[in-house]
């Protein structure tokens, strides 16, 4: 009879367990031979010849599309065989949970108990033939496609070692083997995908089983306290059983499912890849899609009952308290609160012990990919459409370039490719105005969403102590953001750059020799291409490299910040708004319980004592709502007064309020309701946390005081002694009930304020320093920051003040009379004790404690003077690695410019010319040695320093992979590579800085020799007009070869000037916060302003030269007009006003496309240097000259936070 009241959970894994015994993975405890020789075949046979097949059709494919799809099979067919692998070496732990389960299933049940755990059963293996079916289906569709092919395609494109296609027999057997194969993999893929899920889930059904065990627990009087605690031992023993069917699972399913986390990551993005990089028809389309949903829900049921079987565990403790306790003995109580103890420890599958396998991984894995498509089609749309738009404008440009004189054509006919590269060039521009009107927008949000971002983690940063990995991922993300808008800046600015060249290949071309019509039509073409053309994010923000470096050098957007942070504001509160509604229900019930505890008996000063906190609590609520109208009033009010010039608030209507003093009261009547009920909404918002914690702290206070005032009485029994005890208990319950309500609402309120604080702190902190305020702004701005800050004030301190009450609980409980007290009242205060020795605190969204703590965290940083200067030093070697990467990859470009100043060279000039010139090559010379010594000198007193510094110093702070101030050898190989490397930079660095500057000057000389040829032409009438032309001529050629000079420095030498701008950026603004961070010795700050001087100074000589270049091109026009043409014949004014027209045009080195190499701006730099220095010593100067504060010595980061706020 018991046989049969006996659970049979293990026939749960039946089909399971079927299927691992085809594949070989047997239930003995000890391999036989032909169970050896099972597994060897299946592994042998499918998991490594098919595997093997698809590495070798890597081999053999023929684009990279196909690449993709073999690579994607492949990876699932290796994964799986990866996962048969794990199961094979944990089989014998696996097996050792039969005989758990077995031992699980004889415990007493009830029926209820029994036909719950048959269903599960049931349910186990329904969702292995489920998956398997499935499985078998899919795999069936692609067999019957390449059995219907007529011997085309295989049902997978795998390497064979022959030729299927040319036999039948044996194209047939190939096609056999893989059907085979497929059969095996579904079998093994089924297994491996539901063994977690399964065994997971009958494990949760006895946890719950058990559960249900405890919680029918109750005291009967007719037996002994040992066998009252009988069953609680049972329930004890097979909780541990199930913690070592998990522990089993944690060591050997886990694995599997963080293979099968991986498969799922790697092949979502192959065929995302797939779907983006080529035009697939709709079949291919529905089956990556269906492909990519099955990858997905494929990790559905493992993150379904592992949070199932997480739940559980959760809910047990609160099971073992829930049961009827209080009446037990002595020995059930003391074996309860160890049980309690030992099952508190929430338990989770970490998929290879790194990722937690819940519902919410799931949901996030399918968030993210959604993201992830939706991000990726939205940040390539823009960039894909101008690079395709610039390749095809660059197509426009070769076609022009290479439009030469027919003689054997007529006029009409030469000008047929012009006329057709204009149609061309005015469909591209069709194309671009589409864009600017469709893709321009996406961009402005991206912008948007950068900023904000950007904004958040820089306050994240700042805020809080972090540790290492969080900074770097922090670091990342602010990368990842940035550099998400470069692809836009870099193709906008690719076609800008196009457009501006434009002009450039009409001139190119050979039009010496064209008729009057093809002239004619060039430079109509050419007025009418030299507009730039530019995508304008929003029609606001220009789209270019340029704009993307300003957001290190920002330019102005004062009032974008002003109506982000009223707008972030706005939104913040709706959502705050949204989530009251969603949880109202749950708040509603807080009033029952309340309900509840205040008829508890309460001494008169107790309840005076509630009814002052509840005046102040209304007080509290009235005076914020006060505050918010009183400052929404002043805004409407002060519109209203106007005269119909502003609104409260700048917003964007759709119709123009300023022209119709109608519309304008209908709008400003609007923002003056609406601002109201945002003021009620905002006020309900932040005091609703406020409250509830204020009221729920002093209810704990009236407990506590109640526990204090118990005392033993003589005259009653000791259940009588007890019974106000078990009321206090129950109280703390609901308080405790009360409290999970608001962890579960009112925390994500406060979370959105936090974050809402954080964004509107740092755009106005923004606001502050990059804009010159009035008076009246910059108390607005105080104000409003004092508000934003002091906003979250009222939460931090209650919910520090409720986590102080539940701190002091236990000690209120220990502080009553109970040491008259009964046995049984000990028992309980013990128990009670226990349970509430745990600190209670609001966790904001499940992230920030709100405490005072994390409120005064807000005004605290850390000191990184020694990350300051090694990050200056290590910056400037590792961008002048960079620079020197940039020459390599360039070397040939520049090789060719020989090429071409040697076609130069040979041009007729006088004596004064080539000694001019020679003066030039010496002084280029003179240039490099001199930057050089420089480089050299600098770095050799390092050098020397260190030598004699007894062995304390190396030549620079840095790590090396063993201990050199033990060792002499050590010191001496350490700082001899060290001058060795500090020798290769100095003729890298001044190879890199020099090269600019020399070709610069040696191009420089050059147009003004072509300058002096072009004044020095004089008409001769014994010549022809042709030969007559023939010199200027030679003279237009020669400034083509200059130019294409110059279009290779543009592309080569700008980029090393680019990455010299930055460098001198970066060390800049570190050595700056280095001098007002620390109290320097003088010597340190003498070494800052040499250092900051040679940083600054390094970019004097590519201004310089640029600027001289930039100055002969501007003068090249005079030139040309200076020369003697009034005598000449038609053809060379001809030829003279296509010139002058095309040199009109400034020639001037932008560093990467972005900064213009001029004296103008490196004035602004060393301006801006001056101004910084004057500002900074005339608002430190008197703590700089004293040193000290309050009579001792300090720095910045040591003056307290008043002084610096003011500073």
């Amino acid at each position: 009879m018991r046989n049969l009241e006996r659970m049979h959970s293990y026939e749960g894994l039946r089909v399971l367990w079927t299927g691992w015994t085809l594949q070989g993975v047997y239930t003995v405890e000890n391999y036989q031979f032909q169970h050896v020789l099972h597994v060897i075949g299946i592994f042998f046979a499918i998991n490594i010849i098919t595997p093997a097949m698809f590495v070798g059709q890597l081999f053999f494919v023929e684009n990279f599309k196909d690449l993709l799809g073999i690579i994607t099979m492949g990876l699932c067919v290796v994964i799986c065989g990866y996962k048969y692998l794990i199961v094979l070496m944990k089989r014998r732990k696996l097996v050792r949970i039969r005989v758990i389960m077995e031992q699980l299933d004889l415990r007493p049940t009830t029926e209820s108990q029994r036909d719950y755990m048959a269903n599960v059963c049931k349910r186990c293996n329904r969702l292995a033939w489920i998956v398997i079916s499935c499985y078998f289906v899919v795999n069936t569709l692609f067999e019957v496609s390449a059995a219907l092919s007529h011997r085309q395609n295989l049902v997978f494109p795998v390497w064979v070692p022959y030729d299927w296609r040319n036999s039948a027999f044996l194209y047939w057997m190939t096609w056999s083997y893989q059907v085979l194969a497929q059969c095996n993999f579904c079998v093994q893929q089924t297994a491996n995908d539901v063994t977690g899920p399964i065994y997971l889930s009958l494990l949760n059904t006895h946890l719950r089983v058990i559960m249900g065990r405890i919680a029918r627990l109750t005291n009967d009087p007719k037996k002994s306290d040992w066998e009252n605690c009988k069953e609680l031992i049972g329930c004890i023993e097979d909780h541990r059983l199930i913690m070592d069917v998990f522990d089993i699972l944690q060591g050997t399913v886990s694995y599997i499912i963080f293979l099968q986390f991986i498969g799922t990551a790697l092949v979502c993005s192959m065929n995302i890849l797939l779907y983006f990089l080529y035009p697939l028809s709709t079949a291919e389309i529905l089956t990556i899609m269906l492909f990519l949903v099955a990858e997905i829900f494929q990790i559905l049921p493992c993150c379904y009952f592992s949070n199932e079987f997480m739940s559980s565990t959760d809910e047990f403790v609160d099971a073992i308290y829930s049961s009827d306790w209080t009446d037990q003995g002595p020995q059930y109580k003391k074996l309860m609160i160890i049980f309690m103890e030992m099952t508190q420890q929430t338990k989770v599958i970490i998929a290879g012990k790194v990722i937690p396998v819940t519902l919410a991984t799931f949901v996030s894995a399918i968030a993210q990919f959604i993201f992830c498509v939706q991000q990726a089609a939205n940040d390539v749309t823009g960039p894909i459409y101008l690079s395709v738009l610039t390749t095809h404008l660059r197509c426009i440009m070769g076609r022009i370039e290479n439009l030469r004189h027919d003689p054997k054509k007529t006029d009409l006919e030469n000008c047929k490719d012009l006329i057709d590269c204009i149609e061309d060039h005015r469909l591209i521009m069709d194309v671009f105005e589409i864009l600017q009107g469709t893709v321009s927008y996406t961009i402005l949000f991206q912008f948007i969403g950068t900023a904000c971002v950007f904004s958040m983690n820089i306050l994240l940063y700042f805020l809080y102590t972090l540790s290492m990995t969080e900074v770097l991922i922090i670091l990342l993300f602010l990368v990842a953001e940035i550099v998400e808008i470069l692809p836009c800046c870099y193709f906008s600015n690719e076609f800008m750059s196009s457009t501006d060249e434009f002009v450039t290949a009409i001139y190119s071309t050979d039009w010496t020799d064209q008729g009057p019509e093809f002239k004619k039509l060039m430079i109509i073409f050419m007025e009418m291409t030299q507009q730039t053309k530019v995508i304008i994010a929003g029609k606001i923000i220009p789209v270019t490299l340029a704009t993307f470096v300003s957001l290190f050098f920002v330019e102005s957007f004062k009032e974008l910040l002003g109506n982000l942070t009223m707008g972030l504001c706005l939104i913040i509160c709706g959502y705050k708004y949204l989530i009251f509604l969603m949880m109202r229900r749950h708040l509603v019930r807080i009033r029952e319980t309340w309900e509840r505890l205040d008829v508890r008996p309460t001494t008169k000063l107790q309840r005076e004592h509630m009814e002052s906190i509840c005046k102040r609590c209304n007080r509290l609520a009235t005076l914020m709502f006060s505050s918010y109208m009183t400052v929404n009033a002043l805004f409407v009010i002060h519109a209203g007064f106007s005269h119909r010039e502003r609104l409260a608030f700048p917003v964007w209507v759709p119709y123009d309020w300023s022209n119709s003093a109608v519309l304008y009261w209908i709008t400003w009547m609007y923002q003056g309701i609406a601002q109201f009920f945002f003021c009620v909404q905002q006020a309900g918002n932040d005091v609703t946390g406020p409250i509830f914690l204020y009221i729920l702290k002093t209810h704990l206070k009236i407990i506590m005081g109640r526990i204090e005032n118990i005392s033993p009485d003589p005259n009653k029994s000791d259940w009588e002694n007890c019974q106000e005890l078990i009321d206090c208990i129950e109280d703390h319950r609901l308080i405790m009930d009360v409290f999970d309500v608001l962890q579960g609402t009112v925390s994500y309120t406060i979370l959105f304020q936090f974050i809402g604080t954080a964004i509107v702190f740092c755009m106005n902190i923004l606001l502050y320093f990059l804009y010159t305020l009035s008076l009246t702004e910059v108390l607005i701005l105080m104000l409003f920051l004092f508000a934003e800050i002091v906003e979250i004030l009222p939460c931090c301190y209650f919910s520090n003040e409720f986590m102080s009450s539940t701190d002091e609980f236990v000690t209120a409980i220990y502080s009553t009379d109970w040491t008259g007290q009964n046995p049984k009242f000990k028992k309980l205060m013990i128990i009670f004790m226990e349970m509430t020795q745990e600190t209670k605190v609001i966790i904001a969204g499940k992230i920030i404690p709100v405490t005072l703590a994390t409120f005064v965290s807000l005004f605290y940083v850390e000191s990184f003077k020694e990350l300051l200067s090694n990050l200056t030093m290590g910056l400037c070697l590792i961008i002048c690695g960079y620079k020197y990467v940039i020459i390599l990859l360039m070397r040939r470009h520049l090789v060719r410019i020989r090429d071409v100043l040697e076609k130069l060279d040979v041009r007729p000039t006088t004596e004064s010319q080539r000694d001019y010139m020679e003066r030039i090559c010496k002084r280029c010379n003179t240039l490099a040695w001199i930057v050089f010594i420089c480089y050299i000198v600098v770095n050799t007193l390092f050098e020397l320093n260190a030598a004699l510094s007894h062995r304390q110093n190396l030549v620079f702070p840095v790590w090396v992979p063993y201990d050199w101030t033990k060792s002499a050898t050590l010191y001496w190989i350490t700082w001899l590579y060290q001058v060795i490397a500090q020798f290769v930079f100095c003729v890298q660095q001044a190879a890199n800085d020099s090269t600019g500057p020399v070709y610069l000057y040696i191009l420089n000389t050059h147009l003004r020799i072509i300058m002096g040829r072009i004044e020095n032409l004089k008409p001769d009438p014994n010549k022809s007009d042709l030969e007559n032309c023939k010199e200027f001529t030679d003279c237009v050629e020669d400034h083509r070869l200059i130019m294409n000079i110059f279009d290779i420095l543009q592309g080569t030498v700008s980029y090393t000037i680019f990455l010299q701008f930055i460098g001198t950026a970066l060390v800049f603004c570190m050595n700056i916060l280095l001098y007002f961070l620390y109290s320097l010795s003088l010597t340190e700050v003498l070494t800052i302003m040499l250092f900051l001087v040679a940083e600054i100074l390094q970019i004097l000589p590519c201004c310089y030269f640029s600027n001289k270049f930039m100055s002969s091109t501007d003068d090249f026009v005079n030139a040309i007009y200076s020369s003697d043409w009034t005598g000449q014949g038609p053809k060379f004014k001809s030829l003279l006003i296509t010139f002058m027209e095309m040199t009109q045009q400034t020639k001037v080195i932008v560093a990467g496309k972005i900064i213009p190499v001029t004296l103008a701006t490196f004035v602004s730099v060393s301006r801006i240097v001056v101004d910084l220095f004057h500002f900074k010593i005339a608002r430190f100067k008197d703590l700089r000259t004293n040193d000290t504060f309050f009579g001792k010595p300090t720095c910045l980061v040591d003056l307290p936070l008043d002084l610096i706020s003011r500073i």
